[in-house]
Order: C-alpha cells, then sequence, then structure tokens
C-alpha cells in the first residue's frame, strides 16, 4: 500500500525543530503534512478541515 495516497498527516509538536524535522522525514515519503504547534491548534485545523 502507497501511504502517499491516504490524504494528509496532521502533525502537532511545540517544538518547532521537532516540526520541521518530522516534516521533512514524512515528505520524503511523498505524505502531505499539514503543520499544528499545539492542541487547540489542531483541533481549529480538523474543524476547518472537517466542516
Amino acid at each position: 500500500m502507497d501511504i502517499s495516497q491516504r490524504g494528509p498527516v496532521l502533525l502537532v509538536d511545540d517544538q518547532e525543530m521537532n516540526l520541521q524535522v518530522e516534516k521533512e522525514i514524512l515528505e520524503s515519503f511523498g505524505i502531505t503534512v499539514i503543520l499544528a504547534s499545539g492542541g487547540q491548534e489542531a483541533l481549529d485545523i480538523l474543524q476547518r478541515e472537517v466542516a
């Protein structure tokens, strides 16, 4: 199964450096990444994307 065909991944981390490293790793596998720097931001993104 090609995981890059399954849709974007919401990546949540409060450490900016971690977000960037994790994003680069996931993107190297062809995965689209949406970043959030905390729980509330992640919930806001989910509400926007699902609604």
